[in-house]
């Protein structure tokens, strides 16, 4: 039951922190052909309309060094996050065994 109590209390906090942060954080202006595209209504497919910009090229080739840095950081986090959610439970039994 504290396994599933500290995974909620951890879910439920990145939550409301991303949710705080979305409320909060600053957001920059759109540039205009951005905003015109925008206003504009739906077209009748979903595919891309323009084409894809200098930063989206590179970051669909993986050469945008901070954007590869952060999700190396948080998938380093979340794999520590997993696995202690597996080591707190699993490994104090094999410990006690030590103690007799």
């Amino acid at each position: 039951m504290t396994y599933v109590c500290v995974v909620g209390a951890l879910m439920y906090w990145f939550e409301r922190a991303g949710l705080w942060i979305w409320r909060i954080a600053p957001r920059p202006a759109w540039p205009p052909e951005i905003r015109a595209e925008m206003s504009m209504p739906a077209p009748a497919s979903s595919f891309r309309t323009r084409p894809l910009t200098e930063a989206e090229r590179l970051a669909y080739a993986g050469k945008l060094g901070y954007l590869n840095r952060r999700w190396f950081v948080l998938g380093a986090i979340c794999t520590v996050i997993v696995f202690m959610m597996f080591a707190v439970p699993g490994i104090p039994p094999w410990f006690s065994e030590l103690n007799r």
